[in-house]
């Protein structure tokens, strides 16, 4: 189980950090537009 745990967890990490980069990418720009 804290194997599996640990998998899990980086798995998560992995998985966040791409749905957090793919919503800040998706947030930002809209929000705060360098180029308008």
């Amino acid at each position: 189980a804290d194997t599996d745990d640990a998998e899990e967890n980086i798995a998560f990490d992995r998985m966040s950090e791409e749905d957090l980069l793919a919503g800040i990418e998706g947030l930002v720009p809209p929000e705060k537009s360098d180029d308008y």
